[in-house]
């Protein structure tokens, strides 16, 4: 079973108004185009995802299961775009990654030639250690 997952935000605004009419209204699109989506997905999951009447439409127990997924996925498409959107703004921290030797002797006149009035800090590590929470343990400043 394999669907278009841009059918879900449809298919939700119909559970959650009860009506295609309504859910149309809610997402600006004609009736027969809502209609037109439920039944694709419909088609797509192999099983009818709700029970119409003249009151409206009502969730089938696949529907229920459905809809409860396409929760998960939009709130996880919210939470993405949350984290995107965090980390558009510059940092105050850039943290490199060198060799003693380079870390040593050639990032110093590199970084302090880059932009004056910064101070950067240049920690040295040994061969086969890691950086721990992003900075090396043995930092010094270095002229900036």
């Amino acid at each position: 079973m394999t669907f278009d997952p841009a059918l879900l935000p449809t298919f939700l605004a119909v559970v959650d108004t009860g009506r295609i009419s309504a859910a149309a209204r809610v997402l600006a699109l004609s009736q027969p185009a809502v209609t037109a989506q439920i039944r694709r997905l419909e088609d797509a999951v192999g099983a009818p995802l709700f029970v119409r009447s003249v009151r409206g439409v009502v969730p089938t127990a696949a529907g229920e299961k459905l809809a409860g997924y396409a929760r998960s996925v939009q709130s996880l498409l919210e939470e993405a775009a949350t984290a995107v959107s965090a980390h558009d703004e510059p940092s105050d921290e850039l943290v490199l990654t060198a060799s003693t030797t380079i870390a040593a002797y050639v990032l110093p006149s590199v970084l302090g030639g880059f932009r004056r009035g910064i101070e950067f800090f240049v920690g040295l590590l040994g061969v086969g250690q890691r950086l721990r929470d992003g900075r090396a343990g043995d930092a010094r400043p270095v002229a900036g």
